[in-house]
Order: C-alpha cells, then sequence, then structure tokens
C-alpha cells in the first residue's frame, strides 16, 4: 500500500527539486535545455535518495549511490553521464560526432552495467582451492546471449533516443509535458501489475520529476519541454524497464511499447507537413495514449490471469488436503484428547478449538471421514 510517507518522498519531495532546479538554472543562464536537464537529474536524484533514506537513513542512502549494491542503485550515476552526450552535440564542429559517440557508449553500458553480477551476467566465483577451474553459474547466458541481448537493449535504447531528438516543432512544450507525464504514470502503473512495486515506485519519481518540471517550465514560460531533456528521460525509463524486465516481470513488449509511447510523447512523430498545429497535437496525443492504453491493457490482462492462476493453485491445494478450515466439520469443543495427526491438522491449536462456534462445528467432517 502506498503510505502518506511514499507520497512526501516519492512524489511532493522530487517535484519540488525539480521545479526549483529548472527556476534557478533558467534565471541564471536562460537556457530551456539547461535547466530541463538539470532538473530532470536533481528531480529524479533527490526523489531516489528520499526513498533510501526513508529505509535506511540519509547517509547509508547516499553511500549507495557511490558504492551500489543492487541494479537501481547505479540510476543516479546514469542519469548523470545521460546530460553529457546532449550537451557535448552543441560544442564546436564535431560536437555532433562526439555526442553521438558518447550514446552509443552509454547505450551499450547502460544494460551491461545494471545486469553485471546477476544470473544472467554472473561474476566468477572463487573456487574452493586454489587448483580448482573458476566456478560461473550454469544458468548464465552463454556469450552469444550475452552479446546479442545487450546488443539489442542498446540498440533499442539507442534508435529510441535518436528519435526522441528528432523535435518536429519547438512549440507545444506543455503538451509534450503533460504527455510525458501520461507516459510514466501509466508505466509506473504497468510495471507494479507485473510483480514490481519497487521499480513502479520509482517510475512515479520521474513522473513526479517530470511534472515539477512542466510547472515550473509553464510558470517561466520556457517554451520547452521534456525534449528539451532526452537524455536523462530516455536513460532513466529506460534503465528502469531493463531492471523490471530482467528482475522483475514486466514483459518484453510492454517495455518496448512503453518505450515507444515515451517517444510519440516527446519527440519525432511521423506526422504530414500540411497538418495545423492543432491537428498534430491531437494526433500526437491519440497515438501516444493509444500505445499506452495497449500496454496498461496487456498488463492488466495478464495481471488478471496470474491471479487466476494462483487461486486456481489454491483450491487444488485444498482438494488435496481433503477439507478446508473453513467447511470442516464434527470439530470436537474440548482439544484436549486430540490424538491424530490429522485431528491436530484440522484443529490446528487449542486456542482455535475453543473459540470455534458451536453451530458452525454442527457441519464440520473430520479429514478421515471424507
Amino acid at each position: 500500500m502506498i503510505g502518506a510517507s511514499d507520497l512526501l518522498w516519492g512524489g511532493a519531495v522530487p517535484a519540488f527539486a525539480a521545479a526549483a532546479a529548472l527556476a534557478i538554472v533558467w534565471r541564471l543562464t536562460g537556457k530551456a535545455a539547461s535547466a530541463w536537464r538539470t532538473a530532470v537529474v536533481v528531480g529524479y536524484v533527490a526523489g531516489h535518495w528520499g526513498l533510501d533514506a526513508r529505509n535506511v537513513g540519509a547517509i547509508p542512502a547516499l553511500v549507495k549511490s557511490y558504492q551500489p549494491v543492487e541494479a537501481r542503485d547505479w540510476l543516479p550515476l546514469l542519469l548523470l553521464l545521460a546530460i553529457v552526450p546532449d550537451a557535448l552535440a552543441c560544442v564546436g564542429k564535431r560536437g555532433p560526432l562526439l555526442g553521438w559517440l558518447m550514446r552509443v557508449g552509454l547505450c551499450l553500458f547502460l544494460p551491461w552495467r545494471l545486469l553485471n553480477g546477476s544470473a544472467y551476467l554472473p561474476a566468477m566465483t572463487l573456487p574452493a582451492f586454489d587448483f580448482d577451474m573458476p566456478v560461473f553459474e550454469t544458468s548464465a547466458w552463454s556469450t552469444s546471449e550475452a552479446v546479442a541481448w545487450i546488443g539489442g537493449v542498446a540498440a533499442a535504447l539507442l534508435l529510441c533516443w535518436q528519435l526522441a531528438r528528432v523535435v518536429d516543432q519547438q512549440r507545444g512544450g506543455v503538451l509534450r509535458s503533460t504527455l510525458a507525464v501520461m507516459v510514466t504514470l501509466g508505466g509506473a502503473i504497468t510495471v507494479a501489475l507485473s510483480a514490481s512495486l519497487v521499480y513502479g515506485q520509482l517510475l512515479g519519481v520521474l513522473t513526479a520529476t517530470l511534472a515539477g518540471c512542466g510547472l515550473a517550465s509553464a510558470l517561466f514560460t520556457t517554451g520547452r519541454g521534456p525534449d528539451a531533456a532526452t537524455g536523462p528521460v530516455m536513460i532513466a525509463s529506460g534503465s528502469l524497464l531493463v531492471v523490471a524486465h530482467f528482475y522483475a516481470e514486466l514483459k518484453i513488449y510492454n517495455a518496448g511499447l512503453l518505450l515507444v509511447a515515451m517517444v510519440l510523447a516527446i519527440g519525432w512523430l511521423p506526422l504530414p507537413g500540411r497538418f495545423s498545429p492543432r491537428w498534430q497535437a491531437v494526433c500526437r496525443s491519440a497515438v501516444c495514449v493509444g500505445v499506452l492504453g495497449i500496454a496498461m491493457t496487456l498488463a492488466g490482462l495478464d495481471f488478471a490471469a496470474t491471479q487466476t492462476q494462483s487461486e486456481n493453485k489454491t483450491k487444488k491445494g485444498r482438494n488435496r488436503m481433503g477439507y478446508d478450515l473453513f467447511s470442516v466439520t464434527n470439530f470436537r469443543s474440548n482439544c484436549d484428547g486430540v490424538e491424530s495427526l490429522e485431528e491436530r491438522r484440522v484443529s490446528d491449536s487449542a486456542a482455535r478449538c475453543h473459540v470455534t462456534d458451536s453451530d458452525l462445528s454442527k457441519n464440520l467432517v473430520l479429514p478421515t471421514e471424507l
């Protein structure tokens, strides 16, 4: 359950931090891109650290970012690195090439770093004796599988990042911000339905961050949206979807749909040039919401199917036992004489025996009588 503490540290704190950072950088530099990039990183990192500090304390939460233990602990560092490529692209004649090379390197580094040490890419374990051979996990990927998975994830993320940078117009910052918030919020729900509340909560932090940036950007009329910070936005959402797929139960097609929805929200959209800005906004909203709706619907159907299977297994387990504690009958009101194992299971405990309703006990049947 989501409580007040979750809403405070995972919602209010990142939203306020992002809005404040955007306002300060915008006032100091007057550059919307710098303001957006800084605000997204500051807001998300504040929420990430806040959620950790709530459980382990402020200092240990900061230490986890310098000495990561879990895959999600690498996200603050990845967001900081995501600022560099877009910043380099604006410097000199070779800036675009250097920025592109940095994006390629970061997209390759991201899946390797997040999966390194897991069951897919396990670290080599020390042998029991010096003369033994090193031991590896038998369930690990082979070299070809590792290359295929890491290369495939990197290629998909790089493609989405490049498409998100293709801005077809410099207007519509409010619309892009609104759609980006909707996509991350829908992604949080989708991931939560895929049995990962932790990663869903972190996507909620990203949602609050984008909401704070969007409100501050509209207030100070920067004229831009999340398309000004494609690096941090795509790296944050991509990293969370990667860990949610490999460490939880997020289906790969749902992760792909959520990435596509983010691209449609903030970046490239193949529309005819003769469309007016109003019709472009309508089409962008419709396509983005449609893709997001498909991902959420599929996740909901998978969740419902999982719940049904779980209930069926529970029923089968009860049938194998031969009784149900809520329908067991001929229950003796005095447990002092209980001797057999079956009767002990039915009674469960002396306390349960003495509080049993006498009317219900008339309908009980011992397992040995079934």
